[in-house]
């Protein structure tokens, strides 16, 4: 019988000393069917040699695992390995062959959001405060119990002491108050995943050392001259959709087909909770015709595959990546990392960071959406749609929902959210100029119109969104000259005016 590919990759052979078998894994996750045939063995040593993206780790990891009959166990160790194996693939035995680690990633996996960088702070963390104690994570957990099983109160202040020292450790080694945080928090849900309870740890307060701010028109319009076609998708939708680095390495084609195959604008993007960072709320956002032209010009390229044939043609279906990784032949979704280093390359290559390391920098690829919230802020949108069109659950957050799409299109498209600074002069930028003279903000007009206005998607349009806009700024001055007149005018004046147009009607 011909094996399957998978079953050459994952290759099973015998330790004659130990009689322990060996799964070699090339390909994640692990499945239940290569461990049932070994179930007569008490352990299984996996010789892990990549990662679940399929990037071959420089030195593999060997680590025991106990040949479960669990499909639970299981799904738990696929946790561990997919969540380490990227970043700390030293740490995968760390987190399998204690048990007490065990019970963190089994707790983190079931109860709250799989999120695989938290498993891998909280691992990294743990292991950190581990050195430190001298103690391995069973012993430390042992130590709090009596023979008996019971807790055991003097070993729970001594703890707490321990936990209250290692603070002014990484105090005093110059970690940041967030840092600190982050740290005792990992210690706290350890102990909380073994079911012992300390008391109230004192943290240091919050104060940010590290400030970062929001990148200028002026400063992306210059970054996106020295971007690459994949670049500049990456950067006119992080700024001009709001996503997180995470969440935009998570989007499909299926997230824009129907508005880009239909050449609607702006473009709608659904995304859904379980690729948000919190996966606690879905949500809707659009991408202006920057984004949307380089997002047409990267896919068609695509399509086309590489001139030098590294890259094959690309066939674009419904699960294809939005953005895709430059070095494997088949198309892979880069990871938030890898984004994040594309994006700091770029910012160093434009001279916004220095190309020295340090350990903050004043823009971060978080910076971006930070862009998409300060400008939608200035052009006037109303808070509660700016939040949730970042996939913020504040209290509105249904009442916005609640709206539909369209309406969200509208109060998005009357923003004109852009990078690259309007040069042509034409009628509406007149009108907005007068109306600007009169001391009003024709943006806050449009979005305030786009707000009471009845919203449609009219994909042949008898009037197009500019003609519309001319419209209603005509209007709004109108009323605004009106309003200007009237206030210079006596009653008697006004009387005038306003008797013959009466006449008429």
């Amino acid at each position: 019988m011909h094996k399957t590919a998978r079953e050459k990759k994952m290759q099973t052979t015998t330790n004659n000393h130990l009689m322990q078998p060996t799964i070699t894994v090339d390909q994640l996750p692990l499945r239940y069917e290569d461990f049932k045939p070994l179930l007569s063995n008490n352990k299984v040593t996996l010789k892990i040699l990549a990662t679940n993206k399929g990037k071959t780790l420089r030195n593999p990891v060997t680590v025991n695992v106990p040949n479960t009959t669990k499909k639970g166990d299981l799904d738990v160790t696929n946790y561990i390995i997919e969540s380490l194996a990227p970043t700390y693939p030293s740490l995968i035995p760390f987190a399998i062959n204690n048990q007490t680690v065990f019970k963190l990633a089994t707790h983190l996996r079931r109860h709250k959001t799989s999120s695989k960088g938290t498993l891998k702070v909280y691992t990294y963390c743990l292991s950190r405060f581990i050195d430190w104690i001298e103690k391995t994570p069973d012993k430390l957990i042992a130590d709090c119990t009596t023979p008996e099983g019971d807790v055991n109160p003097q070993a729970i202040r001594n703890l707490s002491e321990n936990i209250d020292d290692y603070i002014g450790e990484l105090k005093a080694t110059g970690s940041s108050p967030g840092t600190i945080n982050v740290h005792i928090s990992a210690v706290k849900a350890f102990l909380k995943a073994n079911r012992i309870n300390i008391p109230q740890i004192l943290k240091p307060q919050i104060r940010i050392m590290y400030h970062d701010r929001s990148p200028t028109p002026d400063e992306l319009n210059n970054l996106l001259t020295y971007a690459d076609l994949r670049e500049k998708v990456i950067i006119t939708m992080l700024a001009l959709g709001g996503f997180r680095v995470g969440t935009l390495c998570k989007l499909e084609y299926r997230h824009v087909k129907h508005d880009l195959e239909q050449n609607i604008q702006p473009i709608h993007l659904h995304v859904e909770a379980q690729i948000v960072k919190a996966k606690t709320c879905d949500y809707d956002t659009f991408i202006g015709a920057e984004a949307t032209k380089f997002l047409k010009e990267y896919l068609n390229l695509r399509k086309r595959g590489s001139p030098s044939g590294k890259i094959p043609p690309e066939t674009i279906i419904d699960t294809t990546p939005l953005i895709r990784t430059k070095s494997h032949r088949e198309p892979k979704p880069l990871t938030r990392d890898q984004l994040s280093r594309v994006i700091r390359r770029l910012y160093t290559k434009a001279g916004l960071i220095p190309s020295t390391p340090q350990k903050r920098y004043s823009i971060r690829p978080h910076s971006l959406r930070k862009y998409f919230k300060t400008q939608l802020t200035a052009l006037g949108t109303p808070r509660e749609y700016i939040e949730y069109m970042m996939g913020h659950k504040i209290s509105t957050y249904h009442d916005v929902k609640m709206n539909g799409i369209e309406y969200l299109r509208n109060i998005y498209a009357a923003s004109h959210l852009s990078i690259k600074p309007r040069t042509q002069i034409d009628r509406a930028s007149m009108l907005k100029e007068m109306i600007r003279s009169l001391g009003y903000n024709p943006d806050k007009i449009l979005v305030k119109e786009a707000l009471v206005e009845p919203h449609r998607t009219i994909c042949e349009r008898p009037i197009t969104p500019k003609e519309n806009e001319v419209k209603l700024l005509s209007n709004a001055l109108k009323e605004m000259m009106k309003k200007e007149l009237l206030n210079t005018m006596t009653p008697k004046e006004t009387q005038t005016v306003y008797e013959p147009l009466e006449t008429h009607i």
